[in-house]
């Protein structure tokens, strides 16, 4: 891994002296991000996935939030102008796509409701504003993620902290 950056090199401390590592240095770790075997390549994680093909995971992030609304019912469309917040933010954010992507495979996502959305920013007491605009999904240009992470269900109020939080990882029991 020679640093691609001018002016800068990698060197090894030896004794009391730095001496230049000009060839590739290999770091080992107990876990692989990249295992390639002849012309195959496993990348072991969506991180580096993202790192490796950022040009076509930019490319095919709008792709992802067009599958997203032609999912929701009909009766739940987005906002003008919201699909294009949400593609902007998920060409940038690997988090967001990563949580589109699970929210597609949840069965209840053709099913939601103006109402059942409505109930639940009311039951979570958030702002309205924020998330539904004329009986349609709205994306807030302040904080673009925050509506898949409700869709997602994965925004609550801690009850003894007070403070709203996004749920990283989560499985039902």
């Amino acid at each position: 891994m020679v640093s691609a950056r001018q002016g800068s090199f990698l060197a090894m401390f030896a004794a009391d002296r730095l001496d230049r590592i000009d060839g590739p240095a290999f770091q080992f770790r107990s876990t692989f991000d990249i295992i390639i075997a002849g012309q195959t390549l496993l990348a072991t994680g969506w991180p580096t996935f993202d790192a490796l093909f950022r040009d076509v995971i930019e490319q095919t992030a709008d792709a992802l939030i067009d599958k997203l609304a032609a999912a929701l019912p009909k009766s739940l469309p987005f906002a003008p102008g919201s699909t294009l917040l949400l593609k902007a933010a998920g060409r940038d954010r690997p988090r967001l796509r990563a949580r589109v992507r699970g929210l597609l495979s949840k069965p209840y996502l053709s099913q939601l409701t103006l109402q059942q959305v409505q109930a639940e920013i009311a039951r979570q007491q958030l702002h309205p504003a924020g998330f539904v605009s004329g009986g349609q999904l709205f994306v807030d240009p302040a904080n673009p993620t925050r509506l898949v992470i409700l869709l997602d269900e994965a925004l609550h109020w801690g009850p003894f902290s007070k403070a709203l939080f996004e749920v990283e990882h989560k499985a039902p029991l």
